[in-house]
């Protein structure tokens, strides 16, 4: 995790927008939150209800793709309550991937998901 924070603070250094893509739980934060404090970090967690995450996880067709119910419930499960990061997630249950980006743009255009500042 301190690569992919180093390569994506290095970037954003360079005025590249990043977004990474990712599982990255609240436990992993200390990674990007004081990496570099003149640089905006938002932190958004994207959290669909469990029944339609393991819906979605279930119809991928990537090969090599998590599809197995017990690791995605279990995954599910670490997300479930983010404690002082509640105020990070969208429920993204009734969203299709467009809306999923459309609003996850937003709240980082809002400024109300920043880490830092």
């Amino acid at each position: 995790m301190n690569v992919i924070a180093g390569a994506s603070f290095a970037y954003a250094a360079g005025r590249f927008t990043m977004v990474l893509d990712g599982i990255v739980g609240p436990w992993m934060l200390q990674h990007f939150r004081y990496h570099a404090p003149d640089i905006d970090v938002h932190y958004v967690v994207l959290r669909p209800d469990r029944d339609i995450t393991l819906a979605r996880a279930q119809a991928r067709t990537v090969p090599h793709a998590l599809v197995d119910e017990q690791p995605i419930i279990t995954m599910w499960h670490q997300f479930a309550s983010m404690g002082s990061y509640e105020s990070h997630v969208l429920d993204t249950s009734t969203d299709d991937a467009h809306r999923s980006i459309e609003r996850a743009a937003g709240v980082v255009a809002s400024n109300m998901f920043r880490l830092n500042g």
